[in-house]
């Protein structure tokens, strides 16, 4: 077995080694943005951003001070980051339009269980399934009976 102490290794191609530890050096981290910027392959991207999520999970403080300090490397962040933040707009995008796409249809299942619909019509027009059709009649009822 054999043992690499990571602040033992020293030159720039250790670097990416050397930021994923506790107490990274402030010039360790400048440094791999810089060598990191303007990456154009989606493979070396992906590496990269996953050295960076180590390295900030391990230094928060340290880059919280850095970004503060030198507005330039919240710019090389983003760039190195921009996928993964675009990545999760879309999901959030997709998630919002699903959740309101739900919401609207059991409100019309609501309606159509008020106007005594039959269950299998209700989740023929809105796909809400059968038992939570039933949920929402309980519901309804339980509300209908403590306001009458």
């Amino acid at each position: 077995m054999q043992v690499v102490v990571g602040r033992e290794l020293e030159g720039e191609e250790f670097v990416p080694i050397r930021i994923q530890k506790k107490n990274a050096a402030d010039e360790d981290v400048r440094t791999f943005l810089k060598l990191i910027e303007g990456l154009k392959d989606i493979h070396t991207k992906n590496l990269a951003d996953s050295v960076m999520q180590i390295s900030i999970s391990e230094n928060e403080g340290l880059y919280n001070r850095l970004l503060q300090e030198d507005p330039g490397m919240c710019k090389a962040l983003r760039e190195l980051m921009n996928d993964q933040i675009e990545k999760e707009k879309s999901e959030a995008v997709r998630e919002a339009v699903s959740s309101t796409a739900s919401a609207t249809q059991e409100d019309i299942a609501r309606k159509m269980i008020e106007k005594k619909k039959p269950f299998e019509e209700i989740f023929e027009f809105t796909s809400v399934p059968i038992d939570r059709l039933k949920e929402l009649s309980s519901m309804l009822a339980g509300t209908t009976s403590a306001q009458g």
